[in-house]
């Protein structure tokens, strides 16, 4: 967010707003999927085969 103030045209405003994840439908998708993937990685696949192919999962190495 720093870089794009600072790599603007002068004199140009920057304005960040900031909403609850209830008023941002596109969170709501991002936690249906978050919640579907791990659920599937608890046991229950259900949710997860709903998505189908439409997910693709990769998995992340962390130290």
């Amino acid at each position: 967010m720093q870089h794009a103030r600072y790599t603007l045209p002068k004199g140009t405003h920057f304005r960040i707003d900031h909403l609850p994840g209830a008023g941002e439908a596109l969170l709501w998708v991002a936690d249906i999927v978050a919640g579907a993937v791990r659920t599937e990685k608890l046991g229950d696949p259900r949710y997860r085969e709903i998505l189908g192919d439409r997910v693709i999962d990769f998995p992340v190495r962390v130290l």
